[in-house]
């Protein structure tokens, strides 16, 4: 994986390897799973169905997904959407989730280069 381009596009690479301890193969084996989007797909649908409880929660695990791989713009982003979310309303999410949508998508697209760069 090229480094740089992983720090260009908004990834602390240093400090998410120091949260995985140093290990650079098992910390770019989660970084690779930005390439499909599953982690991001939960909360679009709930996000989608107004389910307000079961975003909060997909927002939960993907705010803990993003925050150990350390992406600090799209971990701020999702923050700030859990907590509206876990006072049980949706109301001032809409530019977050447009937010999210747009950096997790912006991800993917670089990570599955990455991806295809090493096959």
């Amino acid at each position: 994986m090229n480094i740089e381009i992983l720090k260009e596009n908004g990834i602390d690479y240093d400090e998410g390897l120091r949260r995985f301890s140093g290990y650079t193969e098992i910390y770019e084996k989660y970084l690779r799973r930005l390439a499909d989007l599953d982690i991001y797909k939960e909360l679009e649908e709930k996000y989608t169905q107004k389910d307000v409880k079961g975003a909060f929660e997909a927002s939960h695990k993907l705010k803990a997904f993003i925050g150990n791989l350390s992406i600090p713009v799209l971990f701020d982003e999702i923050s700030k959407m859990t907590e509206i979310l876990r006072l049980g309303t949706m109301g001032g999410t809409e530019e977050s989730m447009a937010f999210i949508t747009e950096g997790i998508s912006k991800l993917a697209t670089v990570m599955q280069r990455e991806i295809e760069k090493e096959t």
